[in-house]
């Protein structure tokens, strides 16, 4: 898997969850959106654990606030199950 298909995941598990369009390498944070409430924050972080086949901790579950955070989250995830994640060029 690449760097670029995870990105892929989390801007649709956000975007699908937020009820817009997410680009890919678009930084979203919670803090600036509106719509990205308690019931959507579960939404995306259920989602991102459902196509990874990985668990967030309850801490990450409050801790991860941005698309970015949440991409270095499930590649550490990822590595952390023997599953690299490959740079994307």
């Amino acid at each position: 898997m690449t760097e670029l298909e995870v990105r892929e995941v989390v801007a649709q598990s956000i975007g699908q969850a937020l009820r817009r369009d997410i680009a890919v390498y678009e930084c979203v944070q919670r803090d600036s959106e509106q719509r990205w409430d308690s019931l959507s924050h579960a939404m995306i972080m259920f989602s991102i654990e459902d196509a990874f086949g990985i668990k967030f901790s309850e801490n990450e579950l409050e801790m991860l606030k941005s698309s970015d955070e949440l991409l270095q989250a499930v590649i550490k995830h990822l590595e952390a199950h023997d599953k690299s994640v490959r740079t994307s060029v």
